[in-house]
């Protein structure tokens, strides 16, 4: 339902904050103040088109502000109109856009009177309103499970001719990666070992160079362990004359030991070393082949070998893959034997619907003064891109083999026609009304907002509509603009719009006016001036109670 209403600098209105209720609410006004801007306003936060020439005179911005409550939450919806013919949108603060506003709000709100915020105008939803008239949801649903499964199968029929080429050309790579992989034959950190074991060869000349050097300086004639060896004799010498220098002369004897040691090292060392250039080429031809499966299937072996491991788990699945076109194709075969079978019954059971609705639409009409009115539903079985065609020639949608559309004719002699076309405002919105009072049940939109709904209207007529608008308020928030005392005296709240004078300048004010501010403001419509009888004021009195005595007899 719509809560709260804000609108500043728009048309007439210099700034107004209306507060709307539960149930059927209703606004009047003299002609000229301005009741049919407050729809504008509203259309606006809807998602209508912003025109810049509603922008009062002497402001660049128009802003309108709208409340909604969905289920317990808050949906607010900001809208503000430039001078040069920007507008900005936000819902809960946030930016958004017109379709996004549409999309939000359109199951929330129907505007009835003009040819916006319809879904009775939309050919589309006739459909779902015939069906929960007829009670055929469930059934409905049952036979949308199958279709989704039904298309779910032929999908995959497709997919699978189309498929078949390409699974093939899949199957051969995969093998030849698999292959390739597996006959390397890679061993975690290998690579790493080669790199050392590289870099070991392409030095082994200077590595020997450099230990031969090592060898010369040690047993060379005149080399370090010949010098040692005299260092020690003169050490051991003269630690026999000197005490003192004992403890030196351990040093240098050590010395000559750790010498010796390093000797015999090189000398194994220099035995072992194996400059094998075909050793070299081998490791180099190794790393190459790891290098390019790795530019192929990942930057480490780790990541190659888990690459074969995800390889070989989808050549299995291609392998194994068990579900054949022709048991699809079987299957397909059944799913749609049964949609035809649950599709025709349902289409059947609309027909029998239709014919139902067709009549109580029209009573309806009657009783709202539009006697003569001829309502048909038309039902004619699907075609076009949407819909599968069968061997017979049905199309088949998620709703079933039927194409359902509402069609009217107001003047006798005239055929029917779509909805849309329908010209009078005050025509429109009263066929909206007796449809909506059909059909309270089956729509769960839950403001409906009509306006122009007693063009044309008096007496009798007049109080049919106001019984059943406030009817309908009893099963959702409904609000209307009138000019007549009846429907008036049948709301459960009532806002009064007036066109006063602020600075020399006309302002548009809404007020909610109270129990005995309404008897007036009733007295007033009844009489047409602004000073009313006492037999106005009695009269008032009487509509309203007789407004709130019907509860009763719902």
């Amino acid at each position: 339902m719509i809560s709260r209403l804000s609108v500043r600098n728009y048309a007439l209105i210099d700034e107004i904050e209306i507060e709307f209720g539960r149930g059927f609410t209703v606004l009047t006004g003299e002609t000229g103040a301005g009741k049919s801007i407050i729809i504008d306003a509203l259309s606006l936060v809807l998602g209508d088109r912003a025109y810049s020439n509603m922008i009062r005179e002497g402001f660049d911005f128009a802003h309108v502000e709208a409340t909604f409550i969905n289920d317990g939450d808050e949906i607010v919806v900001k809208r503000e109109v430039a001078r040069d013919g920007r507008n900005r949108i936000f819902i809960n603060g946030e930016r958004s856009t017109v379709k996004a506003l549409r999309e939000k709000i359109s199951n929330l709100v129907d505007i009835h009177g003009q040819h916006e915020h319809q879904r009775l105008l939309n050919p589309s939803s006739h459909l779902e309103f015939l069906d929960s008239f007829a009670g055929l949801k469930d059934m409905v649903k049952i036979y949308r499970d199958k279709y989704r499964e039904f298309r779910a199968v032929k999908n995959r029929i497709e997919t699978i001719i189309e498929d078949e080429a390409e699974r093939e050309r899949r199957k051969d790579l995969l093998e030849f990666q698999i292959e390739e992989i597996e006959r390397a034959e890679l061993k975690d950190g290998e690579d790493e070992t080669l790199e050392d074991e590289r870099t070991f060869l392409r030095s082994g000349e200077k590595i020997a160079q450099l230990a031969k050097e090592v060898k010369s300086l040690l047993s060379e004639e005149g080399g370090l362990e010949d010098n040692i060896g005299r260092l020690n004799a003169i050490m051991e010498e003269m630690s026999r004359l000197d005490a003192t220098v004992s403890e030196t002369s351990s040093q240098s004897t050590e010395a000559l030991y750790i010498l010796k040691d390093i000797e015999g090292f090189i000398n194994e060392y220099i035995a072992s070393l194996d400059f094998n250039p075909q050793r070299l080429e081998e490791v180099e031809g190794r790393l190459a082949q790891i290098s390019l499966l790795k530019r192929k299937y990942g930057g480490t072996i780790e990541d190659i070998l888990t690459y074969l491991s995800k390889a070989k788990e989808e050549l299995y699945n291609l392998e194994t893959y068990s579900e054949t076109r022709e048991n699809l194709e079987e299957k397909l075969k059944t799913l749609q034997d049964e949609l035809k079978r649950i599709a025709f019954d349902i289409s059947k059971s609309r027909k029998e619907a239709a014919k139902i609705l067709e009549e109580q639409v029209e009573g309806e009409l009657k009783e709202l003064g539009m006697d003569g009115v001829e309502f048909v539903v038309s039902i004619e079985y699907n075609e076009g891109d949407d819909a599968v065609i069968d061997d017979t020639g049905v199309g088949f949608t998620s709703s079933g083999v039927d194409k359902v559309s509402f069609l009217i004719s107001t003047n006798p002699g005239e055929s029917p026609k779509p909805m849309v076309m329908v010209a009078s405002g005050g025509e429109l919105a009263r066929v909206m009304l007796a449809l909506r009072s059909i059909l309270a049940d089956a729509d769960e939109t839950p403001t409906l907002i009509f306006d122009e709904v007693d063009v044309g209207l008096g007496g009798r007529s007049a109080s049919q509509v106001a019984t059943r608008l406030r009817r309908l308020g009893g099963m959702r928030q409904v609000i209307t603009i009138s000019h007549l005392p009846q429907i008036a005296a049948y709301s459960h709240n009532h806002l009064k719009v007036e066109k006063k004078m602020k600075g020399g300048r006309a302002i548009t004010t809404v007020k909610k006016i109270s129990k005995m501010e309404k008897v007036g403001e009733i007295a007033r419509m009844l009489s047409g001036e602004e000073s009313v009888s006492k037999e106005a004021m009695e009269n008032a009195r009487r509509m309203i109670e007789n407004a709130v005595s019907s509860d009763k007899g719902q």
